[in-house]
């Protein structure tokens, strides 16, 4: 796939780099598949734009931190560029947590495998779930539209930071089901994949998941929405009961 140079996007995002930057940034190409090839298979022009790093998927994977706040810029800067230049529309971008609701079944957590009669959940019972109900979601959209304050800034929009062990309890209860929850021991699972990457290694094959990838699926982190409250009014007006219940009856 190629992204035309003059292509709406990518003089966004070209000239938004440039600013945040300090200069032009070298433009270049890969060969390895990508989600935006499905964009553009879709029709729709698509650049990529990331943060330094190294080691993407391997065991080592690492970003720059300063970057990653730089990228954050670059890429609010292109999304407000692109949508004046073709809609002369300001932008205010909303960021959901992990985002539920009618028509598709919830999940239950970052990492979950049916076993009989149990659900093995890879995760720690005190661990953080982001939870973003639709329609809590769809009410921060209609307020950012007339939050003139909210211009040219980005907002968390999560309801709620449930504990994994009490969203289990809810999704078992809402979903009417009779499984019982068993909370793999996390250090254990990770030192496995750590010793299965190492021996797999020594036969040239990669290991079906790695330390890293357990990590992540396992290390939570705490979502702000308090500038979501205090700048666009927002409030979840569906509770993580009410919508677990609205989605397994649809």
């Amino acid at each position: 796939m190629v992204c035309a140079a003059d292509a709406p996007i990518a003089r966004a995002v070209r000239d938004s780099a440039a600013a945040v930057l300090g200069g032009p940034v070298r433009e270049i190409g890969f060969q390895y598949w990508m989600d935006a090839a499905i964009f553009h298979a879709a029709g729709i022009p698509t650049v990529d734009f990331g943060p330094t790093g190294a080691g993407a998927h391997e065991t080592v994977e690492w970003v720059s931190l300063s970057s990653v706040t730089q990228t954050a810029q670059v890429l609010l800067g292109a999304a407000r560029r692109f949508c004046e230049a073709a809609h002369g529309a300001p932008v205010v971008v909303l960021r959901p947590g992990l985002l539920y609701g009618p028509g598709k079944r919830p999940p239950l957590a970052r990492q979950s495998f049916q076993a009989g009669p149990f659900k093995l959940l890879l995760a720690r019972r005190n661990y953080p779930l982001p939870l973003s109900y639709v329609d809590n979601v769809a009410d921060a959209v209609v307020l950012a539209l007339d939050c003139k304050a909210g211009i040219g800034q980005a907002f968390t929009i999560v309801d709620e930071n449930v504990r994994q062990a009490d969203y289990t309890k809810l999704y078992r209860s809402a979903s009417g089901e009779s499984w019982r929850p068993l909370f793999l021991p996390v250090k254990v699972v990770a030192l496995a994949a750590w010793a299965a990457e190492r021996i797999l290694g020594l036969a040239r094959r990669r290991s079906p998941v790695t330390y890293h990838q357990v990590r992540r699926a396992t290390d939570g982190a705490v979502f702000d929405s308090s500038r979501a409250r205090e700048v666009l009014g927002w409030q979840p007006r569906v509770s993580v009961r009410d919508g677990l219940t609205a989605s397994f009856a649809s």
